[in-house]
């Protein structure tokens, strides 16, 4: 992961720049894992999903 593709992804799960002054990048992510477990946007594949990856 680049460091561009991490502050992106930082700030979609609402972290600011001042936030991450007190988080380390693993406790970011654990935090980023935890909010996307209580979001309900997965769903089961279709084939036109295997058939793009």
């Amino acid at each position: 992961m680049t460091l561009d593709k991490y502050l992106e992804i930082c700030s979609k799960s609402g972290l600011s720049v001042k936030d991450l002054e007190y988080f380390t990048i693993g406790s970011s992510i654990d935090y980023m894992l935890e909010l996307h477990e209580g979001s309900s946007e997965t769903r089961k594949a279709s084939q036109a999903d295997f058939d793009a990856f």
